[in-house]
């Protein structure tokens, strides 16, 4: 018999017997291993998918919460008692409180004059109150609730300045940059005498 065919014997009573299996062709051999490999890999593309951690999906949450910005919110507190020569010179020193939630790094205090006529000489920031000036706190960080003290040196114009306004930029800095925060200061000098003006 060729192989790859079936042998056929007899056994005791006469009857045929299979004496060997057929052989599958090359094909088929090849064809079963195929798959059997996919059906493996199947299984274990199955398995890593659910293998994953359930917390996995609760990672965004995990992620820190942005942080709150940093607004500026300033308001006039203590006007102190301002200082003149009553032709040239102008003093004035006040204090401004932090009504922000945080804590702010102010950078700085600016005059803003809405109608000009002013001349700034110079403007210093310090903690205290106007009677008891202290230095500055380190990097101006100023806690909400707490206070800076202003004083702002100007030059006065050869006219009255009574009908002149004053007001403070209180400068803070902020993820976004330096924001500023206006406050009013005075809304005209009329409440101070000066020589330049009727009655001074």
């Amino acid at each position: 018999m060729t192989e790859g065919r079936e042998e056929i014997g007899q056994g005791p009573d006469g009857a045929p017997v299979l004496a060997r299996l057929p052989v599958p062709p090359w094909w088929a051999r090849v064809l079963a291993a195929v798959v059997v490999a996919l059906l493996g890999w199947a299984l274990l593309v199955h398995q890593a998918r659910h293998a994953k951690p359930a917390v996995a999906s609760a990672a965004p949450s995990a992620s820190p919460s942005p942080t709150a910005p940093v607004v500026a919110d300033f308001n006039l507190g203590t006007l102190c008692r301002p200082v003149t020569d009553g032709r040239t010179t102008l003093l004035v020193s006040f204090t401004v409180i932090n009504l922000s939630p945080a804590t702010v790094r102010v950078t700085g205090v600016e005059p803003l004059l809405p109608l000009g006529g002013l001349r700034v000489v110079s403007s210093d920031v310090a903690s205290g109150s106007c009677g008891a000036p202290r230095v500055a706190p380190a990097g101006l960080d100023v806690v909400s609730g707490a206070s800076l003290l202003v004083t702002f040196r100007f030059l006065l114009p050869p006219g009255c300045p009574q009908a002149l306004p004053v007001q403070a930029g209180v400068k803070v800095q902020t993820q976004a940059g330096v924001v500023a925060d206006v406050v009013p200061v005075y809304p005209d000098l009329g409440s101070i005498a000066f020589h330049t003006c009727p009655g001074g």
